[in-house]
């Protein structure tokens, strides 16, 4: 894959989250078919870190302020990699809160059916405690739907801004 320069015309989006969903955009232009987060990892690599942050958020986004993280993690389209990559980027952006959710939600998940601990490579994700805030998944949900909106696409804006100054 040849990376294609990013437009920086697409940091004057009238708001966070139209920005958050142009750099998400740009960056699958650049993957054609090859649309699922999981699949791309490799795919990536010579993408810049800010873009490459904003484009798994966008899909963790699109799945965790629709469905949760019950949603998220039960359906069976996550993979290691991705969650990693996931994880790495909330971190980037600083967004705590969603980061405490989603590695609480590893251990609370990993019996689910299609079965996420049988993907090799997990054990340290499996290594992670859950908060005492949470028993389940499903009480998650509200606050994780919440935070994956609106406070996420602002998060991430910023993130990509301050990665390409003027």
């Amino acid at each position: 894959m040849t990376y294609k320069p990013f437009d920086r015309a697409l940091l004057k989006a009238d708001n966070d989250h139209q920005l958050f969903q142009d750099v998400a955009d740009h960056i699958q232009l650049l993957l054609g078919d090859a649309w699922h987060p999981a699949t791309n990892v490799e795919n990536l690599k010579f993408v810049p870190e800010a873009l490459k942050h904003a484009w798994y958020l966008w899909w963790f986004a699109c799945e965790v302020a629709g469905n949760g993280f019950n949603g998220y993690m039960g359906n069976g389209s996550c993979s290691v990699e991705e969650i990693r990559a996931v994880r790495s980027a909330l971190k980037a952006v600083g967004a705590s809160a969603l980061l405490e959710m989603l590695e609480s939600s590893i251990p609370l998940s990993k019996d689910y059916e299609p079965p996420f601990s049988y993907q090799l490579g997990a054990e340290d994700l499996f290594s992670l405690k859950p908060s005492k805030k949470w028993s389940s998944l499903e009480e998650m949900d509200e606050t994780s739907m919440a935070l994956a909106s609106e406070p996420l696409s602002t998060l991430v804006a910023h993130h990509v801004r301050s990665a390409f100054p003027n």
